[in-house]
């Protein structure tokens, strides 16, 4: 009669235990000290026309510089937003992004030219905001003390929009069917 054993398996669940406390918090350790992705981007400036119609493209070059030990990846991300004021906020409009698909070195700067399309709406004192992110966030929280956004006045003329009113408008006084009639109008455009 064979009796089986059961001490390797015992032995082997001890190592695999011990193993997983002694592993999983060094492992643990080192990810929360280690930096997230080893770059650290920030904006140097906004080039943009301090004036604008709504619904133009204008071109926009924004200058942003990698101060930290890593290049960028995949990781990275930039934007170009329109806002009422020179904060960023939930009702800014995202007008552009930039495109990180080629990596930023280490100490590089690059500047970034995107055509920036204001709304049809738009009108009035506006400012172009500019964000850089380090992490696959989609919240771009700007921190006030750190210089991952930077922005730049720019008055939006409003759209003439058009207001057409018909006037002096003559018809004849009788009309008969099933024959052609005439009659003339002008037109003016009241809009703005």
């Amino acid at each position: 009669m064979q009796r089986e054993s059961y001490i390797p398996l015992l032995v082997g669940a001890a190592v695999a235990i011990v193993l997983h406390v002694l592993v999983v918090p060094l492992s643990a350790r080192a990810l929360l000290s280690a930096p997230s992705f080893g770059f650290d981007l920030s904006i140097l400036g906004i080039e943009a026309p301090r004036q604008a119609d709504a619904g133009d493209a204008i071109p926009v070059t924004v200058s942003v510089h990698n101060r930290g030990p890593r290049g960028t990846g995949a990781a990275a991300s930039g934007q170009v937003y329109l806002s009422a004021d020179d904060r960023l906020s939930a009702d800014d409009v995202l007008l552009a992004a930039l495109d990180f698909d080629e990596p930023l070195a280490a100490g590089d700067r690059r500047a970034f030219d995107v055509a920036a399309p204001l709304p049809r709406r738009a009108g009035g004192a506006m400012h172009l905001i500019a964000t850089v992110s380090d992490t696959f966030s989609s919240t771009r929280a700007v921190d006030e003390s750190d210089d991952d956004a930077f922005a730049v006045p720019i008055a939006v003329q409003p759209l003439m929009l058009p207001d057409l009113a018909a006037t002096n408008l003559i018809v004849p006084r009788t009309v008969r069917f099933d024959e052609p009639m005439s009659f003339s109008y002008t037109v003016d455009n009241r809009g703005r």
